[in-house]
């Protein structure tokens, strides 16, 4: 029984553009160098490029978080200045207040 190879999911995996472009990328590099034993530097061109790849996500998320706790922090600033707004109004208009009943006495 024949298997139709586009029915795998391994096949559909490699077909998808990212893997196919670090495969060929990775095979043109292992040509150019025509290195002694292919396979084995194909195989740690791989896994070279499968380390930096990850290096580059733990990256990304490190500045998404940095940016995020940045943002949350510029926030919280403000937050803390409207409120201290509000209690020097608040204060201003006690203080406007006790004058006004002063000067009524």
């Amino acid at each position: 029984m024949s298997e139709n190879v586009d029915s795998k999911p391994e096949a559909q995996y490699l077909k998808s553009e990212d893997i196919g472009l670090v495969i060929a990328k990775g095979m043109a590099v292992t040509y150019k160098s025509n290195p002694e034993n292919p396979v084995d530097f194909f195989a740690k061109w791989l896994l070279n490029q499968s380390y930096q790849s990850r290096q580059q996500l733990i990256s990304e998320e490190k500045d998404i978080k940095r940016k995020e706790t940045k943002d949350k922090h510029g926030h919280d600033l403000k937050l803390l200045e409207k409120e201290k707004k509000v209690e020097e109004k608040k204060a201003q208009e006690k203080t406007t207040k006790i004058r006004e009943f002063n000067d009524k006495v």
